[in-house]
């Protein structure tokens, strides 16, 4: 079977009819007349669809036979026959007429394709017979488009391109088909200037499961982009290769996915209903691999952070400036090389190769610190990098700068220590409250461990107050915080050495812009040593009250 004739079967379920019943040499040059006379070969129309909004832009026209003795005769016996009677390009005008006469009847701007075959592309006269065929069927030419194989570039390519040519001044697209599996080369692609180049559905139904083929369609969608022609996707079974192929800017789509050749009143009826649209984070890359290689490599170049690539081999693939700068590395000793192999900055790079391997694990690692040169901080995200299906493809590792951070960090810590050591000198202890009383901060109280938290604290005075005390001293301030009046009581407290220490607690609210209470702030102050002054005093004057009353 020829490429020509593979490609009209265009990826239909199995004929029912077994082929072995029929092929090509069973079907003579009167047979095919008969047909051809009684219009018993009829039109078949297949959806191209666009990726980004499920518009449907045209259809693939194919060639169907149907007999009452035979059933239906695959297009894989009667297309070679007809080569072989020299009857193809009869059958290409029969079948080009009766498809333009019905779409012309159609709304909408949609092409229809046909298939020429190589021997076609050597007749000189072709485009006479298709633009007459076109014209009886009032079909513009502006709107067909002709797809050949690449079996048709190989050898004496001067007819082919002039027919080529005349076609193309017409209005009539050209489009290179089953792309990836023929022996054209780029020079040809180029001289014959297509419009459009289809992906063989061989790649585009294994890209799923297999890398190699998602990389050769990516390469076929990006040479497209890259020649500022459309790209096609043959055989789009289900809708994570429409997925994929939208996500590598895929323009338009073909398959069962979009539905098989339907007769003309099928091909109307999709007109009408459509396919719905792409869920809306389905979006479409218009930028080819090359326009994203060249915006990477500007990012690359000037972002203000450290960008790094691992592969799968942990091999250091790319780097900007700023991450060589980073670790005191010339690209020459990075780029390339393992992790493992750092020897201009192995300790720099030990962090993140644990975390890179950690990736590779299939664990979410940490940020990594990393000590620049002087006082310099960076902190490291790494994080695994997919494809279009999820399978990981390696380690993307991102530095920011944190230097500031770190010294506003230990500015913090160094004012919290001052503080306490200030407040270790000092007999006052501050603390707030929310309107409805709550206490919500305490300040570093006496004896209280270092590094403890707001929470901690707050819980630890309350431990340290005196059984007695604790439940009085509640009532007296809930009780009181409806006056909103300025609030003062005593208490005892247990001192880190297991005394009893009497403290004095006042507190002020304060008001917000609108006039209300939003926040009350206390200070805790230790009054023991006027408690036992107070005491004392009572004592002596007792004392000299007795002496009195006995002098």
């Amino acid at each position: 079977m020829t490429a020509f004739g593979r490609m009209l079967v265009s990826h239909e379920p199995a004929w029912n009819l077994d082929e072995k019943m029929i092929d090509a040499a069973s079907i003579t040059r009167e047979r095919l007349l008969d047909a051809l006379a009684r219009d018993a070969i009829e039109p078949a129309f297949q959806c191209l669809v666009d990726l980004r909004d499920h518009d449907l832009k045209g259809f693939e026209v194919l060639s169907r036979w149907t007999e009452a003795d035979l059933g239906e005769v695959p297009p894989t016996v009667f297309i070679p026959a007809a080569e072989r009677h020299g009857l193809i390009d009869m059958l290409l005008v029969r079948v080009l007429s009766k498809a333009c006469r019905a779409a012309a009847a159609w709304d909408g701007s949609f092409f229809l394709a046909f298939n020429l075959s190589p021997q076609q592309l050597q007749n000189a006269g072709l485009f006479s017979l298709i633009r007459a065929a076109a014209e009886a069927g009032r079909f513009p030419l502006e709107r067909l488009q002709m797809e050949i194989t690449e079996s048709a570039l190989v050898g004496d390519i001067g007819v082919a391109a002039a027919l080529v040519g005349e076609l193309k001044r017409a209005g009539i697209r050209i489009a290179l088909d089953d792309f990836g599996i023929g022996f054209s080369n780029l020079e040809r692609l180029h001289a014959f200037a297509f419009d459009k180049i289809k992906i063989d559905a061989s790649f585009v139904q294994n890209m799923e499961g297999d890398r190699d083929s998602r990389k050769i369609v990516a390469s076929i969608i990006g040479l497209g982009q890259s020649l500022g022609v459309d790209v096609v996707a043959e055989g789009v079974e289900t809708r994570a290769q429409a997925d994929i192929l939208r996500g590598l800017g895929c323009g338009l789509g073909q398959g069962w996915l979009f539905g098989y050749p339907v007769p003309a009143p099928g091909a109307a009826a999709a007109l009408q209903l459509g396919f719905g649209k792409p869920a809306a984070a389905e979006a479409l890359s218009e930028a080819s691999p090359f326009q994203r290689l060249h915006q990477l490599e500007t990012l690359y170049r000037h972002a203000p952070v450290a960008l790094c690539f691992v592969d799968g081999a942990e091999r250091c693939v790319s780097a900007n400036n700023r991450f060589l700068e980073i670790l005191a590395c010339a690209g020459s000793q990075f780029i390339g090389r393992h992790l493992a192999d750092m020897a201009c900055c192995k300790a720099r790079v030990r962090g993140l190769q644990a975390a890179v391997h950690d990736v590779g694990q299939g664990r979410s690692p940490a940020p990594v610190e990393i000590e620049g040169q002087g006082e310099t901080c960076y902190l490291a995200f790494v994080q695994p990098v997919h494809d279009e299906v999820g399978e990981r493809i390696g380690t993307s590792i991102i530095m920011i700068d944190v230097t500031e951070q770190r010294r506003a960090e230990r500015a913090i810590r160094e004012s919290e220590e001052h503080f306490r050591c200030a407040s270790e000198l000092s007999p006052d202890i501050a603390w707030a409250a929310r309107p409805d009383g709550t206490v919500n901060y305490m300040g570093p109280t006496f004896g209280a461990a270092r590094n403890m938290s707001v929470e901690d604290r707050i819980e630890a005075w309350y431990g340290t107050m005196h059984p007695e005390d604790s439940v009085r001293v509640r009532q007296e301030w809930l009780a009181w915080l409806p006056s909103g009046q300025p609030f003062e009581t005593t208490f005892r407290i247990k001192w880190a050495d297991g005394s009893w220490h009497w403290v004095n607690s006042r507190a002020r609210p304060h008001h917000g812009a609108d006039g209300a209470i939003d926040r009350w702030y206390g200070l805790i102050v230790d009054i023991t040593g006027r408690k036992a002054l107070e005491h004392r005093i009572a004592v002596l004057e007792r004392q000299l009250h007795g002496y009195r009353r006995h002098a």
